[in-house]
């Protein structure tokens, strides 16, 4: 029996370790090309949809299907109704598109833990960034991005469609 329990003990670390030797340059490949995205957005509990489109370095993101936010080269753009605005930094680092550029984002030289988790039957890779907080989980088995969470905003991301 405790030669068993030994052999159980060592194949789960065997697996966990196993699990760990997934790098974040390979999960976060299909984030860093372009790509489109829907995500569920839950901020004090209220949920919105919103669709993100990643072309190049120019992300767009459409909240409830009324609004538009464009970030380009760190610059922000609101539209709603054909009225285009500019935002200032500060205006945009509080707006729930800025949340999820930065979790989506992969800052140079940032540090990551990365460990698993479930929700529910799936199993997940949680890759925290030790420095922000923000998390990205992806799909242990396909290796896509699942959800995003970070200072009050929790995304589940139902489609990830990789272009090309």
């Amino acid at each position: 029996m405790k030669k068993m329990i030994a052999a159980i003990i060592i194949i789960s670390v065997m697996m966990l370790s196993g699990c760990s030797s997934v790098s974040m340059k390979e999960l976060s490949a299909p984030l860093c090309e372009s790509y489109s995205a829907l995500l569920e957005v839950k901020t004090d509990g209220e949920p919105m949809a919103v669709s993100v489109i990643k072309d190049g370095g120019t992300m767009t993101l459409v909240v409830d299907e009324k609004y538009t936010f464009v970030c380009s080269d760190g610059k922000w753009v609101v539209s709603y109704s054909g009225l285009s605005v500019p935002l200032s930094s500060d205006a945009a680092k509080r707006s729930i598109p800025h949340k999820i550029v930065d979790a989506l984002t992969f800052p140079d030289g940032a540090k990551w833990s990365i460990t698993t988790t479930a929700d529910g039957e799936r199993a997940l890779i949680k890759c925290e960034n030790t420095q922000s907080g923000n998390a990205i989980y992806f799909d242990a088995e396909t290796k896509l991005p699942a959800r995003v969470t970070s200072a009050g905003l929790d995304a589940t991301i139902t489609k990830f469609d990789p272009a090309g």
